[in-house]
């Protein structure tokens, strides 16, 4: 009588190399081979190709016993693969926005989990394959491989997160979040700092000859919109009669519809950069230096605003960005005594306690921020 199965064993070929078995079929009774690759041919290093078939191998062996690759219902198990399925979640997130550097930032995440689970735990063949343990083994091991701070390593945790919470809502995933109850690590202090008075009278004075940088610039200071907002900004979005910016969900960091005042001090350099054209659908920033049909390109406000620090010889000051100049707004409404609920409307902040942990970054002691809660 023959064996029900024989065991699995690589075979290296000058083509490619793969693992062969034989596993009886429970429908037909007969013995078929089965040949497989497993990606192992992406592997470059033959040393570490053999290390990676030698695991799955040993992996193989321990489930043919069993019925592998056959299930329960004397169907080939297909399944579908890891990689497969994380694809297809990107492919479902992707639909349903059309910030493209968004999307970049979660697949490059999903294909560095995809290159660990290759080199390190090729084991892992399916989803329900990876557990919370998993997760966090892949955590320890871009920290000890690739290096990377606690910045980078938290971005990975919401990163991943994201995407598993998106295949359990497509039922294409039916555990509980891998990521879900691990925790971020501390981060330092961000490296940015607010403006002292001086350094704003140097860099608007520099950025008077580059109105589309000195209205970026009062954007920030008086409306607290961010760089990547400013890009995506039309003239449709900007009401000058009633001082109204309207910032759409599409627009919006947060993906919510909100109203932003646009305070005294802002609206005439704003109306004299955006003059006489009317095509709503004009972007505020355009390639043109003015409004115009297309987006600028990313990063082209920041590489303007840099030319400025180093026209006002400030660039060799690595606290001072682009982005400094929120702070900088922020910090000088606390100091005029605005209500401090009128400061977390015009932040956009969902509630008074992320006002605080904010204005508490910039040097603002919660003391303080009481005090003018107090007022209100």
């Amino acid at each position: 009588m023959s064996l029900a199965f024989i065991p699995a064993r690589l075979v290296k070929c000058k083509a490619h190399w793969y693992i062969m078995y034989y596993q009886t079929d429970p429908v037909t009774g007969k013995r078929h081979r089965h040949r497989e690759t497993f990606d192992i041919n992406r592997i470059r290093s033959k040393k570490e190709r053999v290390k990676v078939a030698q695991q799955i191998v040993k992996k193989i062996n321990t489930l043919l016993p069993f019925g592998y690759p056959y299930d329960k219902d004397f169907m080939v198990d297909q399944g579908v693969g890891f990689r497969d399925t994380m694809m297809k979640a990107l492919e479902l997130m992707s639909a349903k926005t059309d910030r493209k550097q968004t999307i970049k930032g979660y697949t490059s995440k999903v294909e560095i989990l995809l290159q660990w689970i290759q080199t390190e735990r090729p084991d892992i063949q399916r989803l329900y394959d990876f557990g919370p343990k998993d997760a966090k083994a892949f955590l320890r091991w871009i920290q000890l491989k690739r290096k990377v701070g606690n910045v980078t390593y938290n971005n990975y945790i919401l990163k991943l997160r994201s995407v598993f919470n998106e295949m359990i809502r497509q039922d294409l995933y039916e555990e509980l979040n891998p990521f879900d109850k691990i925790q971020k690590l501390k981060t330092a202090p961000k490296g940015r700092r607010a403006l002292r008075d001086w350094e704003v009278h140097k860099i608007t004075a520099a950025a008077q000859s580059h109105p589309y940088i000195l209205v970026a610039i009062y954007l920030q200071y008086y409306c607290f919109i961010r760089p990547a907002e400013l890009r995506r900004m039309r003239l449709e979005h900007i009401d000058l009669e009633i001082q109204t910016i309207y910032m759409t969900s599409e627009i919006s960091k947060n993906r919510k519809n909100c109203s932003i005042t646009i305070p005294d001090d802002c609206i005439e350099v704003l109306a004299d950069y955006i003059g006489n054209r009317r095509d709503l659908q004009f972007y505020l920033f355009s390639k043109i230096d003015c409004p115009g049909p297309i987006m600028l390109a990313r990063d082209r406000l920041k590489k303007e605003h840099d030319k400025m620090l180093m026209e006002t010889g400030l660039k060799t000051d690595k606290s001072i960005h682009f982005y400094s100049w929120k702070d900088t707004g922020a910090i000088a409404l606390v100091r005029k005594k605005v209500n401090i609920r009128e400061i977390q409307l015009q932040l956009r902040h969902s509630s008074l306690e992320d006002t605080q942990k904010y204005l508490e970054s910039l040097g603002f002691q919660y003391s303080e921020i009481r005090r003018l809660d107090n007022k209100i």
